[in-house]
């Protein structure tokens, strides 16, 4: 991914700004927004458009179990990974911050990936999320 953007990334996930959820890129229970990893650079995203004046994602609010989940329905469903846009404009390489990290079988396939949403929704800390970026931004 794009060094600079994954500086700015690793910031805003340490800022204690944003309140860490779990498998959608955002939800809203009772007036308050908690973010995944991924939600969080959705949200940079938003703002660098705002700011640049470019046209934000337009985002679609729905209902579900109590809770209100806001997706980007741009290019299919995009309530639980990057959108598109977010994708490219910080240089990922796959929509859930994917990485490889195991070891290649006897045909040369990749046997053991892991991903940045995967991380999140099983307990890792925006902190040590971060920590990861800062260290390997360069295979996201």
């Amino acid at each position: 991914m794009k060094k600079e953007i994954a500086i700015k990334w690793v910031k805003a996930l340490r800022s204690g700004k944003y309140k860490q959820g779990k498998h959608n890129l955002c939800t809203i229970r009772n007036g308050n927004k908690k973010f995944c990893c991924l939600g969080v650079l959705t949200d940079m995203y938003q703002k660098d458009c705002k700011a640049k004046k470019r046209k934000q994602l337009p985002s679609k609010e729905k209902k579900l179990y109590g809770e209100i989940i806001v997706g980007y329905n741009v290019d299919g469903r995009q309530d639980q990974a990057l959108p598109h846009a977010v994708k490219n404009w910080a240089g990922m390489q796959d929509k859930n911050g994917m990485y490889w990290v195991g070891d290649k079988d006897r045909s040369g396939m990749e046997i053991d990936f892991c991903s940045l949403a995967d991380a999140n929704d099983n307990g890792f800390t925006f902190k040590q999320i971060a920590s990861f970026i800062e260290k390997h931004y360069e295979i996201l």
